[in-house]
């Protein structure tokens, strides 16, 4: 007697051919994609962190691993190993100097800004001693005509109000005046330990 097995509806057979299909196509992508992947990595357009970190004598060491094929004399050996050096102390040296102009052109740039950045208040004491000087000195000139073609330039204002700005001085004192009380209250108050008091 043969017992009938149960196998479940037509359509979930479907269903499992066809995650079946999926499956393998998922894993032929993944495949695919690891590929490229790896391909990138060893065509050079990623590093390995191994790289990123390696100083420039294992450089030396990996053009001259790579330059020495074949038996080669220690002379040989030495040679091109001192001359690797020199070219790695060369590159070294320009990138050195270019970082450096880099630097400095960065500097006149911001030294730049700083010039052109003055306050637009800030008074030229020897631009009015000249003007004072050359009105004294010209008698064509009197004090009406001061030539406008100077732009004068604005100081500090010494009107305004700066209590609330940071001050040295004003901090020493402050600090004197608060040490003094400090003391004056720490005095108090050994007096009031020192007195006697009847209970």
């Amino acid at each position: 007697i043969k017992m009938a097995h149960y196998k479940g509806a037509a359509s979930e057979g479907t269903r499992a051919v066809n995650l079946l299909k999926k499956r393998e196509q998922a894993k032929e992508e993944f495949a695919i994609r690891r590929k490229k992947i790896e391909e990138t990595q060893t065509g050079g357009k990623f590093e390995t962190i191994g790289s990123k970190f390696s100083s420039s004598y294992d450089l030396v060491e990996e053009k001259l691993k790579s330059s020495t094929i074949g038996l080669v004399t220690l002379d040989e050996m030495r040679q091109r190993q001192e001359d690797l050096v020199k070219e790695r102390e060369q590159e070294l040296a320009a990138a050195k100097a270019h970082s450096k102009s880099a630097e400095e052109k960065r500097r006149e740039r911001k030294n730049n800004m700083q010039a052109s950045t003055t306050l637009s208040f800030q008074f030229d004491d020897e631009e009015e001693e000249e003007e004072e000087d050359s009105g004294g000195n010209n008698s064509d000139c009197t004090e009406e005509e001061v030539p406008l073609s100077k732009k004068r330039k604005f100081g500090k204002n010494p009107e305004v109000d700066t209590s609330f700005l940071p001050d040295r001085d004003r901090e020493e004192e402050e600090a004197k005046l608060r040490d003094s009380l400090r003391q004056d209250w720490l005095n108090q108050q050994e007096e009031i330990k020192s007195e006697k008091i009847k209970v």
